[in-house]
């Protein structure tokens, strides 16, 4: 559990459950595996519930605050060393589901590569989308955003949002705007890929920029995260995973928040 993440888009983590297992290209070096296994000795793949000072972790949390600190120290990126929307997570989703509802000033990230698992997940009475869920998806590749980007956009929330990180490849966006509607799309995340001993890809300015310039024409905000390692080692940067906002080319020194929060600061 993580009060202040050093993760640059949240305020911090919160881990009702931890285990995963591999869905596609961006899993291949998963930093929650890497993690769980040698801090935990134990497999990634066994889901397993965490103790209760971790579980109801939000509760005493969600106390600390007055109502007059920044959105975005509110943040909380739910399920950092898991899916939340993986099967094995199913027997602990409705109280999980309870203490974000009894949780009001608090606001999720919930974060997934398990989209077609969202619709059959969520709560009786999530409606339109609780106010305090921020429900988005990880698009590492162009595969990834044909699949499963479409059915966020069919899910109701009040904010949507795509996770472009690690970047694997290019990705066309508006070559799919036929079959979607970007507009409902609310904020893009992007970054490369960050490891250790060779586990990391490299990536592309060029894909990144092509991505920026995309969501400004389409007016998403966007968040850079970092450039990821192999791009930080041939910039020569301080920061391993390239994420030191005044070292990034300046085309890529964007770190917007959704509309809705759009007058905050950083």
């Amino acid at each position: 559990m993580a009060e202040n993440s050093k993760i640059e888009w949240t305020g911090a983590t919160w881990n009702p459950f931890i285990g995963c297992e591999k869905v596609s290209q961006g899993c291949k070096f998963c930093y929650a595996e890497t993690l769980v296994e040698n801090r935990f000795k134990r497999k990634f793949r066994d889901v397993k519930q965490t103790k209760p000072p971790t579980f109801y972790f939000p509760v005493r949390y969600s106390r600390t605050f007055t109502g007059n600190e920044p959105f975005y120290e509110r943040l909380v990126f739910t399920c950092s060393l898991s899916d939340f929307f993986i099967e094995q997570g199913d027997e602990f989703r409705p109280e999980l589901w309870d203490i974000i509802r009894d949780t009001p000033n608090l606001i999720y990230q919930v974060l997934t590569k398990r989209p077609e698992r969202i619709a059959a997940s969520l709560p009786p009475d999530w409606g339109a989308g609780y106010p305090n869920v921020w429900l988005g998806v990880t698009t590492e590749d162009q595969k990834s955003f044909d699949e499963r980007v479409p059915i966020l956009s069919r899910i109701p929330a009040r904010v949507r949002f795509l996770s472009v990180e690690p970047m694997l490849g290019p990705i066309e966006v508006n070559g799919f705007l036929p079959v979607i509607d970007m507009a409902v799309i609310d904020w893009v995340i992007l970054g490369g890929e960050s490891g250790q001993k060779g586990k990391f890809r490299p990536a592309s300015i060029d894909w990144f920029d092509s991505v920026i310039r995309t969501c400004r024409d389409l007016d998403v905000p966007v968040f850079f995260k970092q450039l990821g390692t192999h791009l930080a080692k041939e910039y020569g940067m301080s920061d391993s995973k390239g994420g030191k906002f005044d070292e990034l080319p300046a085309g890529l020194r964007v770190r917007q928040w959704p509309k809705v929060y759009e007058t905050a600061q950083l």
